[in-house]
């Protein structure tokens, strides 16, 4: 006679009371998908939520560092986790749970049949449900190779692949992605456009010549294929949003931040649902606007010069993003209020945009206005005269969980020698730092500003 939910993005198993009003019965590790009852007991799943979901409306990721993947085991009466099944490896997601009446797990053996039934398959019961293509074969080690940055011996491996099968498109196309990343250009775009050839309609193999295109500053070029990759497949999101970073970078804004907004579409994105709307630009000069942070930091701090301009159209701006900087965006223009993830009450804002948004959400003209200052020193920070010095700041490297970190990151090694610099003083932005960078700042007479960023 009772109603049980799950709250998903909170990671709570909820009931409904006879008054109408939501209890909590147990908060879970992770974003919970799939619920079955038995007894006095829940089976409740689990998911994993990626790192963009902070500001997405899942407020279980300002309280669960480690969300995780599983079942958990619920005492609905005590309102207490009793057990918990946990998966490893690659099983990220759950999407149902059930109970099978009468049956229980049993411990199998290394030969048993019953493998064959189980999510993840071991190599030896794979060998029992298909034949070996000896093709797909080194195509897999190949990719495993690629996988673990064992770039030369991959490239090796793709190559014997195409010589043999000189009709294979992937093979090709694969030879063409490494290559790529180890930033030969010119072979990897032989590779891609001879994929191409083999398969004309094969927009990511045309996604992936763009790339190698604009990666070696042919831009015009690069545009085209994503074009061509766009008449094959207009809903290819992916291809859509890295010619928007190539457009931004030539100045085509219009475009380019349209093209941005695909983002939302690809794998992993996790947009904000409310019931408010988004806003489209539109004058709120009587309501309240909410603006959700996404990406890193150093983008965050980037888009912050556009808070002004959109505060100019509302009653209030309400900034979210994440706790390091909940006291530095206070201090930027516009913003009336600066709060953290997972705090924000439904009824406190009346509309919402990402903060990556707002250039095409405020129609900004080309090129794009730069108000500075726009975020300034909080009040009760004191500043110490470097009477004649200069003081500059170092920041040099982004997430490592970024997909193309190699490419934007660096060593604070390769950084040190200007600390020999006349009449400069510099400090380190960065954060985190590991202990022994901590080492090298302190050594190197480079002023460490963690303690004050994070604190």
């Amino acid at each position: 006679g009772q109603l049980w939910f799950l709250a998903s993005g909170e990671g709570r198993l909820m009931r409904l009371a006879a008054d109408g009003s939501a209890q909590t019965v147990a908060e879970l590790p992770g974003f919970a998908r799939g619920l079955a009852l038995c007894g006095r007991y829940a089976l409740v799943g689990l998911s994993q939520v990626r790192e963009n979901a902070v500001f997405a409306g899942l407020p279980l990721t300002a309280r669960a560092d480690q969300r995780q993947c599983g079942v958990h085991l619920v005492d609905i009466e005590a309102g207490a986790v009793i057990g918990l099944l946990r998966f490893s490896g690659d099983v990220q997601e759950i999407f149902d749970v059930q109970i099978l009446p009468h049956r229980a797990p049993v411990v199998i053996g290394p030969e048993s049949p019953l493998l064959a039934t189980t999510y993840e398959l071991p190599d030896a019961a794979l060998t029992l449900l298909a034949p070996t293509d000896p093709v797909q074969e080194a195509m897999a080690a190949a990719s495993r190779l690629h996988a673990e940055g064992s770039l030369d011996e991959a490239i090796a491996a793709y190559r014997r692949i195409a010589d043999e099968q000189p009709d294979m498109a992937e093979a090709q196309h694969q030879l063409g992605l490494a290559l790529s990343d180890g930033e030969h250009w010119q072979p990897a775009i032989d590779a891609l456009e001879r994929a191409i050839a083999l398969d004309p309609a094969n927009a990511p193999a045309l996604n992936s010549l763009a790339l190698a295109l604009a990666r070696s500053g042919r831009y015009e070029a690069a545009l085209a294929a994503w074009e061509r990759a766009l008449v094959v497949d207009k809903q290819f999101a992916l291809a859509r949003f890295n010619r928007s970073l190539i457009l931004l970078k030539l100045g085509h804004h219009a475009q380019g931040w349209s093209d941005f907004e695909w983002r939302w579409q690809l794998p992993g994105a996790n947009p904000l649902h409310c019931p408010q709307p988004q806003w489209q630009g539109e004058d709120i000069r009587a309501q309240r606007l909410l603006v959700h942070s996404e990406q890193g930091n150093g983008d965050q701090i980037q888009f912050w010069r556009y808070l002004e301009l959109a505060r100019a159209r509302c009653r209030e701006l309400i900034y979210a993003g994440p706790e390091p900087l909940i006291e530095l965006a206070a201090n930027v223009n516009g913003v009336d209020e600066s709060r953290g993830p997972g705090e924000i009450p439904r009824d406190r804002f009346d509309c919402f945009v990402p903060l990556m948004s707002l250039p095409l959400r405020l129609g900004l003209p080309d090129p794009l206005p730069m108000a500075t200052p726009y975020v300034h020193v909080p009040a009760h920070v004191q500043v110490r005269a470097l009477a004649g010095r200069r003081r500059i700041g170092l920041a040099w490297k982004g997430s490592a969980t970024h997909l193309d970190d190699r490419r934007r990151s660096m060593e604070l090694e390769d950084m040190l020698a200007l600390a020999r610099a006349p009449d400069t003083q510099f400090y380190s932005l960065q954060f985190p730092v590991s202990g022994a960078e901590v080492e090298l700042l302190k050594s190197s007479g480079i002023g460490n500003l963690e303690p004050e960023i994070i604190g």
